[in-house]
């Protein structure tokens, strides 16, 4: 695999103001701090996705002890919402018409976003970077609501469809994913990525968010006579895949969504030892790994983790994209300078400049451009740590 990380930035239609002078500051806003609300899933069956929230929250207290960001201090109600659609609905609601927050950021889950994407257009709120890879956030039809510059679902089964026909031209695939929008658009990009080779696919199975277990589909898969496995188990299904796979002796290809390759989180709870050999697609250079140890971004990365983040976990993903996530709300806010209009906090929104700083792996770089040509870099688990394999 080639060329560049190109992180994609969603580009909202920003009408300009028919006047001159600068629009009033968005509620939330004074001259001491700003004030962003966030649903998040801290419970329910996407917990493990909360750490995210708690490093952002971790990120903006170093930023606040720092000065805050051109002298506000960023205050961030971050509540629970279980992964409920419903509870973020309510959530939402209580942080813009109570609470008086200057923007929505980051809501975990397809789902959430699109539950409250009407309600935040209809009242002019910013809905800022889910914290959802979905292709959906760049409508239109919705202005206020601006995606994440994160590479998609889409372009991420794309990828792991190129991988599979590079490095296993005869193989037998058997595809698993989530019956939701988001394991619909992770398959139809791995179907795009087959292109003629769509006759490699042999079985595919869904799962539904709440199935307590995924064992009869594992089962199903492997008595297919796949040996490639293409998993998209996500959030507390994912540890669930790996470990079933490995405990009924089936040794496919198997390659698991980018977005669940957390040590922490994924393959600890399936065990290290049935995981080694688990492929799939990495941005960030892993904390842990010695091949990294004096590198400035990981180094600065490490320096907060160990004084900031109350629970540090070099192997935990999740953190990292916290980290992540965090700066580029700090880069938006920077971007507005003193206009923190609604207005321009959608405009900057879309127009976001490298943060600078971000732990990217090598060959990848931080560029507002199409998702659909984003690139990313194979990993290999080998028991410790990810593996990077060559382009």
């Amino acid at each position: 695999m080639s060329g560049k990380f190109l992180l994609p930035l969603a580009m909202a239609a920003v009408v300009a103001l028919p006047f001159a002078a600068r629009a009033e500051n968005a509620p939330g806003v004074t001259d001491s701090e700003i004030k962003i609300g966030q649903p998040m899933a801290y419970s329910g069956p996407a917990a493990p996705y909360g750490v995210m929230a708690k490093a952002e929250l971790a990120y903006f207290q170093m930023i606040n002890d720092e000065g805050g960001v051109n002298g506000r201090k960023i205050v961030m109600i971050s509540l629970d919402d279980g992964f409920n659609p419903a509870k973020t609905v309510e959530i939402t609601r209580k942080l813009v018409e109570q609470d008086k927050v200057a923007f929505i950021y980051g809501p975990l889950g397809t789902m959430a976003n699109i539950a409250i994407r009407q309600y935040m257009n209809e009242a002019k709120v910013p809905q800022i970077y889910p914290q959802d890879v979905a292709n959906i956030y760049r409508d239109p039809k919705f202005p206020w609501t601006v995606g994440a510059p994160n590479i998609t679902y889409f372009r991420d089964g794309v990828l792991c469809a190129e991988y599979v026909v590079k490095h296993k031209p005869g193989g037998k695939i058997a595809i698993l994913y989530e019956n939701d929008p988001v394991g619909k658009e992770f398959f139809e990009g791995f179907k795009q990525g087959l292109g003629a080779h769509a006759d490699m696919i042999i079985k595919t199975l869904t799962y539904e968010a709440t199935d307590p277990t995924i064992d009869s589909q594992i089962i199903e898969l492997q008595a297919s006579g796949a040996d490639v496995f293409v998993d998209g188990a996500l959030g507390r299904h994912a540890p669930m895949a790996i470990k079933k796979a490995y405990d009924i002796g089936w040794r496919p290809m198997h390659m698991i969504e980018y977005v669940a390759a957390s040590i922490a989180a994924t393959l600890a709870p399936a065990g290290l030892e049935r995981s080694v050999g688990v492929l799939s697609h990495g941005t960030f250079k892993e904390p842990a790994d010695p091949q990294w140890q004096n590198d400035p971004d990981v180094k600065a990365y490490l320096a907060w983790m160990n004084k900031y983040y109350s629970q540090p976990d070099t192997q935990n993903l999740f953190i990292e994209f916290g980290y992540y996530g965090a700066k580029l709300v700090v880069q938006l806010l920077k971007q507005c300078g003193n206009d923190l209009s609604r207005d321009n906090i959608i405009k900057q929104a879309a127009n976001l400049k490298d943060p600078g700083g971000l732990p990217l792996l090598p060959n990848l770089v931080f560029n507002g451009t199409d998702p659909n040509q984003a690139q990313m870099r194979v990993i290999r688990f080998d028991g410790k740590k990810w593996e990077l394999l060559p382009d």
